[in-house]
Protein backbone atom coordinates (compact mmCIF):
# COMPACT_ATOMS: atom_id res chain seq x y z
CA UNK A 1 0.00 0.00 0.00
CA UNK A 2 1.04 3.73 -0.74
CA UNK A 3 1.11 6.42 1.13
CA UNK A 4 -1.41 9.38 0.44
CA UNK A 5 -0.33 12.19 -1.32
CA UNK A 6 -1.76 15.51 -0.60
CA UNK A 7 -2.77 17.77 -3.34
CA UNK A 8 0.24 19.93 -3.94
CA UNK A 9 1.78 16.25 -4.00
CA UNK A 10 -0.79 15.05 -6.68
CA UNK A 11 -0.59 18.44 -8.82
CA UNK A 12 3.77 17.58 -9.16
CA UNK A 13 3.28 14.03 -10.14
CA UNK A 14 0.39 15.17 -13.08
CA UNK A 15 2.61 17.81 -14.03
CA UNK A 16 5.21 15.62 -14.61
CA UNK A 17 3.35 13.84 -17.22
CA UNK A 18 2.71 17.12 -18.75
CA UNK A 19 6.53 17.72 -18.72
CA UNK A 20 8.67 14.37 -19.93
CA UNK A 21 6.31 12.25 -20.53
CA UNK A 22 5.95 12.08 -24.73
CA UNK A 23 3.07 9.13 -24.56
CA UNK A 24 0.90 10.75 -22.42
CA UNK A 25 1.06 14.12 -24.17
CA UNK A 26 0.02 12.11 -27.68
CA UNK A 27 -2.58 10.70 -25.85
CA UNK A 28 -3.60 14.32 -24.42
CA UNK A 29 -3.38 15.69 -27.95
CA UNK A 30 -5.77 13.22 -28.99
CA UNK A 31 -7.97 13.93 -26.25
CA UNK A 32 -7.98 17.49 -26.99
CA UNK A 33 -9.10 16.61 -30.80
CA UNK A 34 -11.39 14.50 -30.06
CA UNK A 35 -13.32 16.79 -27.67
CA UNK A 36 -13.27 19.05 -29.40
CA UNK A 37 -14.74 17.53 -32.53
CA UNK A 38 -17.43 16.52 -30.28
CA UNK A 39 -18.61 19.47 -28.91
CA UNK A 40 -18.24 21.37 -32.24
CA UNK A 41 -21.69 20.23 -33.46
CA UNK A 42 -22.78 22.19 -30.15
CA UNK A 43 -20.55 25.27 -30.62
CA UNK A 44 -20.63 26.56 -34.05
CA UNK A 45 -19.34 30.25 -33.87
CA UNK A 46 -15.93 30.62 -34.86
CA UNK A 47 -14.84 33.05 -31.87
CA UNK A 48 -16.88 31.01 -29.25
CA UNK A 49 -15.34 28.04 -29.92
CA UNK A 50 -11.59 29.59 -29.95
CA UNK A 51 -13.18 30.26 -26.61
CA UNK A 52 -14.63 27.71 -25.70
CA UNK A 53 -11.03 25.25 -26.95
CA UNK A 54 -9.34 27.29 -25.08
CA UNK A 55 -11.14 26.95 -21.48
CA UNK A 56 -11.77 22.94 -21.71
CA UNK A 57 -8.40 22.41 -22.11
CA UNK A 58 -7.97 23.99 -18.39
CA UNK A 59 -11.14 21.82 -17.79
CA UNK A 60 -9.83 18.59 -19.24
CA UNK A 61 -6.18 19.20 -16.65
CA UNK A 62 -8.87 19.85 -14.06
CA UNK A 63 -10.59 16.70 -14.49
CA UNK A 64 -7.58 14.92 -15.10
CA UNK A 65 -6.08 15.94 -12.17
CA UNK A 66 -9.05 14.97 -9.84
CA UNK A 67 -8.94 11.74 -11.46
CA UNK A 68 -5.58 10.48 -10.56
CA UNK A 69 -6.68 12.03 -6.72
CA UNK A 70 -9.25 9.68 -6.64
CA UNK A 71 -6.55 7.05 -7.69
CA UNK A 72 -4.20 7.60 -5.31
CA UNK A 73 -6.92 8.12 -2.35
CA UNK A 74 -8.24 4.51 -4.02
CA UNK A 75 -4.71 2.75 -4.05
CA UNK A 76 -3.40 3.89 -0.82
CA UNK A 77 -6.31 3.61 1.34
CA UNK A 78 -6.61 1.21 4.13
CA UNK A 79 -9.11 -1.77 2.75
CA UNK A 80 -7.54 -1.85 -0.69
CA UNK A 81 -4.70 -4.72 -1.76
CA UNK A 82 -3.48 -4.24 -5.56
CA UNK A 83 -1.49 -7.06 -5.97
CA UNK A 84 1.63 -6.64 -8.43
CA UNK A 85 0.29 -9.97 -10.45
CA UNK A 86 -2.58 -7.05 -11.10
CA UNK A 87 -0.39 -4.31 -12.59
CA UNK A 88 1.52 -6.18 -14.58
CA UNK A 89 -1.99 -6.68 -16.53
CA UNK A 90 -1.75 -4.87 -20.35
CA UNK A 91 -3.03 -1.16 -20.05
CA UNK A 92 -5.40 -1.22 -21.87
CA UNK A 93 -7.22 -4.51 -19.89
CA UNK A 94 -6.33 -2.46 -16.46
CA UNK A 95 -8.06 0.74 -17.80
CA UNK A 96 -11.38 -1.19 -18.30
CA UNK A 97 -10.62 -3.27 -15.03
CA UNK A 98 -10.41 0.06 -12.27
CA UNK A 99 -13.48 0.92 -13.29
CA UNK A 100 -15.78 -1.16 -11.17
CA UNK A 101 -13.92 -1.24 -8.35
CA UNK A 102 -13.72 2.76 -8.00
CA UNK A 103 -17.24 3.22 -8.86
CA UNK A 104 -18.28 1.26 -5.85
CA UNK A 105 -15.29 2.11 -3.31
CA UNK A 106 -16.37 6.14 -4.44
CA UNK A 107 -20.28 5.16 -3.89
CA UNK A 108 -20.49 6.61 -7.54
CA UNK A 109 -17.53 8.03 -9.19
CA UNK A 110 -19.03 10.37 -11.46
CA UNK A 111 -20.25 12.37 -8.38
CA UNK A 112 -17.20 11.83 -6.53
CA UNK A 113 -15.63 13.66 -9.06
CA UNK A 114 -17.39 16.61 -9.18
CA UNK A 115 -15.97 20.25 -8.01
CA UNK A 116 -16.75 23.32 -7.67
CA UNK A 117 -14.64 24.47 -10.50
CA UNK A 118 -15.65 21.93 -13.08
CA UNK A 119 -19.64 22.11 -11.43
CA UNK A 120 -19.19 25.45 -12.30
CA UNK A 121 -17.52 25.18 -15.97
CA UNK A 122 -20.32 22.57 -16.77
CA UNK A 123 -23.32 24.70 -15.32
CA UNK A 124 -22.16 27.40 -17.57
CA UNK A 125 -21.81 25.32 -20.70
CA UNK A 126 -24.85 24.07 -20.64
CA UNK A 127 -26.87 27.21 -19.65
CA UNK A 128 -25.31 28.63 -23.14
CA UNK A 129 -26.02 25.14 -24.98
CA UNK A 130 -28.85 23.19 -23.66
CA UNK A 131 -27.96 20.04 -25.43
CA UNK A 132 -24.38 19.71 -24.32
CA UNK A 133 -25.05 18.22 -20.64
CA UNK A 134 -25.02 14.27 -21.46
CA UNK A 135 -21.53 14.59 -23.18
CA UNK A 136 -19.93 17.08 -20.96
CA UNK A 137 -20.62 14.58 -18.29
CA UNK A 138 -20.01 11.54 -20.17
CA UNK A 139 -16.49 13.59 -21.16
CA UNK A 140 -16.53 14.20 -17.31
CA UNK A 141 -15.97 10.75 -16.31
CA UNK A 142 -13.26 9.59 -19.04
CA UNK A 143 -11.25 12.07 -18.22
CA UNK A 144 -11.10 11.36 -14.56
CA UNK A 145 -11.24 7.36 -15.54
CA UNK A 146 -7.84 8.69 -17.49
CA UNK A 147 -6.69 10.44 -14.18
CA UNK A 148 -7.18 7.00 -12.09
CA UNK A 149 -5.48 5.22 -14.87
CA UNK A 150 -2.24 7.97 -14.39
CA UNK A 151 -2.11 7.35 -10.68
CA UNK A 152 -2.02 3.52 -11.36
CA UNK A 153 0.50 3.95 -14.28
CA UNK A 154 2.93 5.65 -11.54
CA UNK A 155 2.13 3.31 -8.81
CA UNK A 156 3.37 0.48 -11.07
CA UNK A 157 6.44 2.21 -12.09
CA UNK A 158 6.88 2.51 -8.51
CA UNK A 159 7.05 -0.52 -7.71
CA UNK A 160 9.46 -1.08 -10.27
CA UNK A 161 6.60 -3.53 -11.99
CA UNK A 162 6.54 -4.15 -15.78
CA UNK A 163 4.01 -5.04 -18.22
CA UNK A 164 3.50 -8.77 -18.71
CA UNK A 165 5.51 -9.75 -22.13
CA UNK A 166 3.32 -9.85 -25.21
CA UNK A 167 2.72 -13.87 -26.60
CA UNK A 168 4.81 -14.30 -28.77
CA UNK A 169 4.76 -16.67 -32.54
CA UNK A 170 1.84 -16.84 -34.24
CA UNK A 171 -0.28 -15.14 -30.95
CA UNK A 172 1.21 -11.69 -31.83
CA UNK A 173 -1.88 -9.70 -33.10
CA UNK A 174 -1.40 -7.43 -36.67
CA UNK A 175 -3.33 -4.88 -34.49
CA UNK A 176 -2.32 -5.28 -31.40
CA UNK A 177 -1.46 -7.39 -28.49
CA UNK A 178 -4.14 -9.87 -28.55
CA UNK A 179 -4.38 -10.28 -24.43
CA UNK A 180 -4.83 -6.49 -24.16
CA UNK A 181 -7.70 -4.09 -25.24
CA UNK A 182 -7.35 -1.44 -27.99
CA UNK A 183 -8.62 1.58 -26.90
CA UNK A 184 -9.75 3.64 -30.03
CA UNK A 185 -10.81 6.60 -28.11
CA UNK A 186 -12.07 7.35 -24.11
CA UNK A 187 -15.64 5.47 -25.42
CA UNK A 188 -15.04 1.91 -27.56
CA UNK A 189 -12.33 -0.70 -27.53
CA UNK A 190 -11.77 -3.59 -29.92
CA UNK A 191 -10.82 -6.93 -27.92
CA UNK A 192 -9.81 -9.96 -29.70
CA UNK A 193 -12.38 -12.82 -30.47
CA UNK A 194 -9.98 -15.54 -32.44
CA UNK A 195 -6.66 -15.88 -34.16
CA UNK A 196 -4.88 -17.97 -35.94
CA UNK A 197 -1.64 -17.77 -38.34
CA UNK A 198 -3.26 -15.83 -41.41
CA UNK A 199 -6.46 -13.64 -39.27
CA UNK A 200 -7.48 -12.35 -36.38
CA UNK A 201 -10.90 -11.43 -35.67
CA UNK A 202 -11.83 -8.21 -33.14
CA UNK A 203 -15.06 -7.02 -31.35
CA UNK A 204 -16.17 -2.69 -30.84
CA UNK A 205 -17.22 -2.68 -27.85
CA UNK A 206 -18.69 0.39 -25.34
CA UNK A 207 -16.27 0.80 -22.57
CA UNK A 208 -17.46 -0.18 -18.84
CA UNK A 209 -17.43 3.96 -18.05
CA UNK A 210 -20.97 3.76 -20.87
CA UNK A 211 -24.03 2.78 -19.96
CA UNK A 212 -24.70 -0.21 -22.51
CA UNK A 213 -21.73 -1.86 -21.99
CA UNK A 214 -22.72 -5.11 -23.51
CA UNK A 215 -23.78 -3.45 -27.12
CA UNK A 216 -21.47 -5.12 -29.86
CA UNK A 217 -20.59 -2.06 -31.88
CA UNK A 218 -18.70 -3.77 -34.44
CA UNK A 219 -16.51 -6.41 -35.90
CA UNK A 220 -12.75 -6.35 -37.67
CA UNK A 221 -11.74 -8.98 -39.31
CA UNK A 222 -7.50 -8.73 -40.57
CA UNK A 223 -6.27 -11.18 -42.60
CA UNK A 224 -2.76 -12.12 -43.63
CA UNK A 225 -1.85 -12.94 -47.13
CA UNK A 226 1.81 -13.54 -47.31
CA UNK A 227 4.18 -13.24 -50.44
CA UNK A 228 4.14 -17.29 -51.08
CA UNK A 229 0.30 -17.17 -51.12
CA UNK A 230 -0.18 -14.71 -53.20
CA UNK A 231 3.02 -15.67 -55.58
CA UNK A 232 0.13 -18.93 -55.69
CA UNK A 233 -2.49 -16.98 -56.64
CA UNK A 234 -0.78 -15.22 -58.86
CA UNK A 235 -0.53 -18.17 -60.68
CA UNK A 236 -3.99 -20.08 -60.56
CA UNK A 237 -5.52 -16.58 -60.96
CA UNK A 238 -3.89 -14.43 -63.87
CA UNK A 239 -6.65 -12.17 -64.08
CA UNK A 240 -6.08 -11.37 -60.17
CA UNK A 241 -2.51 -9.61 -61.34
CA UNK A 242 -1.24 -8.94 -64.23
CA UNK A 243 0.61 -11.59 -65.83
CA UNK A 244 3.64 -9.51 -66.78
CA UNK A 245 3.73 -8.58 -63.26
CA UNK A 246 7.45 -10.08 -61.86
CA UNK A 247 7.74 -12.04 -58.48
CA UNK A 248 9.90 -10.16 -57.00
CA UNK A 249 7.17 -7.33 -56.90
CA UNK A 250 4.91 -8.80 -54.67
CA UNK A 251 4.55 -8.08 -51.10
CA UNK A 252 2.69 -9.43 -48.35
CA UNK A 253 -0.87 -8.38 -48.08
CA UNK A 254 -2.94 -7.46 -44.58
CA UNK A 255 -6.85 -7.03 -45.90
CA UNK A 256 -8.95 -5.11 -43.00
CA UNK A 257 -12.78 -6.12 -43.13
CA UNK A 258 -14.73 -3.64 -40.35
CA UNK A 259 -18.07 -3.43 -40.08
CA UNK A 260 -20.44 -1.09 -37.97
CA UNK A 261 -23.34 -2.66 -36.59
CA UNK A 262 -24.34 0.62 -34.57
CA UNK A 263 -24.47 4.00 -35.35
CA UNK A 264 -20.96 6.06 -34.92
CA UNK A 265 -20.29 9.82 -35.59
CA UNK A 266 -18.57 9.78 -39.26
CA UNK A 267 -15.38 11.39 -37.34
CA UNK A 268 -15.22 8.85 -34.96
CA UNK A 269 -15.56 6.44 -37.93
CA UNK A 270 -12.57 8.52 -39.64
CA UNK A 271 -10.58 7.80 -36.55
CA UNK A 272 -10.64 4.23 -36.00
CA UNK A 273 -9.85 3.88 -39.65
CA UNK A 274 -7.13 5.84 -39.34
CA UNK A 275 -5.98 4.06 -36.05
CA UNK A 276 -6.48 0.45 -37.80
CA UNK A 277 -4.76 1.64 -40.95
CA UNK A 278 -1.47 3.12 -38.78
CA UNK A 279 -1.19 -0.12 -36.65
CA UNK A 280 -1.55 -2.22 -39.36
CA UNK A 281 1.63 -0.08 -41.00
CA UNK A 282 3.43 -0.39 -37.75
CA UNK A 283 3.17 -4.35 -37.85
CA UNK A 284 4.34 -4.39 -41.76
CA UNK A 285 7.15 -2.31 -40.87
Amino acid sequence: MSSTLNQEAVSQRVANHYNDDEQFLKYFSFLMDFYFHRFGHYIRAKEERNDFQNSFIEYMKNVIETGYYMGDQFLSHDETNIPDDFLIRPEGLIQELIIQPLDEATNGFDQAITTDVTGTYEAALIDQHKNVATDIFQARSELAYFGVWLAFKDERDNRNIHEVEEPEGDMIGYLHRIDDLFHTDPKKYFHCLTKNETSETWQLTPSNKMDNQQMNLGLLIIQHIPKERLSKLNDLLPSLIDQETNRSELKETILINLKFHHSIRPKEQIIISQQLQEKVSDYEH
